[in-house]
């Protein structure tokens, strides 16, 4: 299974149509992924509203493909990965 761009570039549409003005807040789940677009990163950048995500996921590979997405986030994007989904609901949750 891989993140692709046409379904990052959905997440992104409907974060701007369903958050209002309120800030995103998104658990993605990396879990069992092979393979994120190399897009991911920008296209969860073209989102105009500030935005935290919790990328969660189980294994050294999860935290790899999540590695290549989180420092290529912009600014207006907080963002950590988690290895327990109760951490990242929690991060999810501050304010």
């Amino acid at each position: 299974m891989s993140l692709g761009a046409d379904d990052t570039a959905r997440l992104v549409q409907s974060l701007q149509h369903h958050s209002g003005s309120h800030p995103a807040r998104v658990l993605i789940n990396v879990s069992g992924l092979s393979n994120v677009c190399p897009e991911v990163a920008g296209i969860l950048s073209s989102n105009s509203r500030p935005t935290r995500l919790a990328f969660l996921g189980e294994s050294l590979m999860d935290e790899v493909l999540a590695g290549f997405i989180l420092p290529e986030l912009d600014d207006a994007i907080t963002s950590r990965y988690f290895t327990a989904r109760a951490a990242a609901l929690e991060y999810l949750g501050q304010r």
